[in-house]
């Protein structure tokens, strides 16, 4: 499994782009390939890379200014009718449901934390992941926090675009997971329209805060949204 990893860490990262275009008159195009990356670097360990720079969060809006749509009086519920009394195949379990904020009927919350707000980009498009001693959050555009998972302490903020040298831009849409089978971190984030790049970051160790290789690629198309 060592040879196999280093593999696909080091030599190619490799994925398949799923397109589906639904239009009058036109079929669904569901054309795969694969991408060679354009450009491969090592970062120096992000503990490192974000004190220097100093990085902060991106401009913030004020809070106050976006409200909740008020239209969940108006939601048509969802209906069941092949659902039998006390039959959860096609429904679901009432007792069971998140009916309040912060509270799962039979689970007991480990840790809770306040998420990042404030970044210049609405909605936030939050992606986060853990891992065996952390989580990363990252929100548009495109900020990422590494907290500790017990504590919810933040051991790390940064902005993703930065762990490329020149620093790219940041365009949203973000990105984060952990390979628990390989121990690993993952982060990716799309170029623009007119480049049609797109970004990924794996960690080189199961530390978030060390070293991290970064690849880039060229997309034939503008990659919107990218699954993984």
């Amino acid at each position: 499994m060592k040879n196999y990893y280093q593999f696909f860490y080091f030599k190619l990262l490799s994925f398949f782009l799923f397109a589906s275009v639904f239009a009058y008159g036109q079929e669904a195009n569901n054309t795969t390939g694969t991408l060679r990356a354009s450009d491969f670097r090592i970062t120096r360990p992000l503990r490192e890379i974000f004190q220097e720079n100093n990085v902060k969060q991106t401009g913030k809006q004020n809070d106050d200014e976006i409200e909740e749509m008020k239209d969940r009086e108006n939601r048509e519920p969802q209906h069941f009718p092949l659902a039998k009394e006390g039959d959860l195949k096609y429904g679901n379990d009432v007792n069971n449901m998140q009916d309040e904020m912060g509270h799962v009927p039979g689970q007991q919350t480990k840790a809770n934390w306040a998420g990042q707000t404030g970044a210049g980009f609405r909605p936030y498009d939050p992606s986060g992941a853990v891992g065996l001693n952390h989580y990363i959050q990252i929100i548009n555009s495109t900020n990422f926090k590494v907290y500790n998972k017990t504590t919810g302490a933040v051991m790390l903020s940064g902005i993703l675009g930065n762990l490329w040298s020149p620093a790219v831009g940041n365009s949203g849409d973000p990105i984060v997971m952990y390979d628990k089978a390989a121990n690993r971190w993952f982060m990716a984030q799309f170029g623009t329209n007119a480049d049609r790049k797109i970004y990924i970051a794996v960690s080189q160790t199961a530390d978030p805060l060390g070293s991290w290789f970064t690849y880039t690629y060229t997309s034939p198309q503008f990659p919107d949204y990218l699954k993984f």
